[in-house]
């Protein structure tokens, strides 16, 4: 296989395809972690983008849990004032 078409294609073994489900999970369950805190603090999305100082569709999409950006994710924790063990509540990593 060529350099170029091992990029585009992707493992479709059992244990990659574990990993992928997994670490999908676990980016569901950190949006909804921030949706929970937002929720209790009192704030919509819109306000919590101009808080924390993420653009409005990056926050969309942390909302939604579609694409958690590393540092919108981090500045999302540090504008409500969470720890890591509450941004990361309910993972696999947590449980370790």
């Amino acid at each position: 296989m060529n350099s170029i078409t091992s990029i585009f294609t992707r493992s479709h073994s059992p244990e990659a395809r574990a990993r992928r489900r997994d670490a999908s999970q676990a980016t569901r369950e950190v949006a909804a972690n921030i949706r929970r805190r937002a929720r209790s603090r009192g704030l919509d999305p819109l306000s919590l983008a101009r808080t924390a100082g993420i653009t409005r569709w990056r926050m969309f999409w942390l909302w939604t849990g579609v694409h958690v950006m590393i540092t919108d994710m981090f500045r999302a924790q540090r504008a409500l004032g969470m720890t890591v063990d509450d941004l990361f509540a309910g993972t696999r990593g947590a449980s370790k």
